[in-house]
């Protein structure tokens, strides 16, 4: 009786032991990252009737999904809401900013690359001088452009540092609002001569607009390309945020290699040409 009775008594601390040990590794492995991103930045990441969409929002959610070993949630939000929030520390991470280290200092690392992205001037060309135009040919066209009106989205940093040097300088007036389809707007009804944003952004806007006013409209030049991130905030720990930036990257690349990511990109204009 006594050897049963110690029998029985070993499997329940045995038990015990093991039901300890597996809500030890629960509570290890899933650490909780809170991701935020842009709400009106399509066709990379945005909301369509309250539900979360874009390139870069299926290409993260993926990587997630192979990441057991966090619990990661992602809220999209206004870009400068979303910036804000990093800031403070309310959030641990963010995409896709570009890379403006000194004016970010609160995002201390960024992933591997997400997409590269073109950098491109698009300009109402009846509100262009023939002197304007020209200047677009040339590598001193931020400065040939001086008195030009540009509308930019709030909180995006995109073009070249002369450009934003002509800014500060008030040689180039740079008007913010809340996102492309604004500038759009803008740009249409004349009260602005340019907008930079990234080519696909304003492919995507463009489309969307009447025929008509898509002719008004014209791609001015390339400024540049730069990449997209997934960066990470002083709110994770030192650890933490080490691990989570390797198991991101690893499966980030892997979804390049085997053509994911691109499959990505390839449906989502496929649908936009639907529409």
């Amino acid at each position: 009786m006594n050897g049963i009775v110690s029998m029985t008594k070993a499997l329940e601390i045995l038990l015990s032991i093991s039901l300890i040990g597996s809500f030890y590794s629960v509570s290890v492995v899933a650490e909780p990252v809170n991701i935020v991103g842009d709400d009106n930045h399509p066709p990379y990441s945005y909301k369509e009737n309250g539900q979360a969409k874009g390139i870069y929002f299926e290409i993260i959610s993926r990587a997630l999904q192979r990441m057991p070993q966090f619990n990661a949630d992602i809220e999209l939000y206004p870009w400068k809401r979303a910036l804000m929030m990093s800031e403070r520390l309310e959030a641990d991470a963010i995409f896709p900013p570009h890379k403006f280290v000194k004016a970010r200092p609160y995002l201390v690392a960024y992933s591997e690359p997400l997409l590269k992205e073109t950098v491109t001037v698009f300009c109402n060309q009846a509100s262009l001088s023939d002197e304007m135009r020209k200047a677009a040919l040339t590598e001193d066209w931020v400065n040939a452009m001086s008195g030009a009106i540009f509308v930019v989205s709030r909180g995006v940093k995109m073009g070249s540092d002369a450009f934003w040097r002509a800014v500060e300088q008030g040689k180039i007036k740079a008007i913010e609002v809340a996102g492309p389809s604004e500038s759009l707007k803008m740009l249409l009804k004349g009260r602005a001569h340019c907008h930079i944003n990234d080519q696909m952004t304003m492919q995507w806007h463009i489309h969307q607009s009447e025929k008509a006013s898509i002719k008004q409209l014209i791609k001015l030049r390339d400024i540049t390309s730069s990449y997209s991130y997934l960066a990470v905030t002083a709110g994770l720990p030192t650890e933490q945020k080490n691990e989570f930036l390797a198991a991101f990257n690893h499966e980030l690349n892997k979804m390049k290699q085997n053509g994911e990511v691109e499959e990505i990109i390839t449906r989502y204009f496929n649908l936009d040409n639907k529409e």
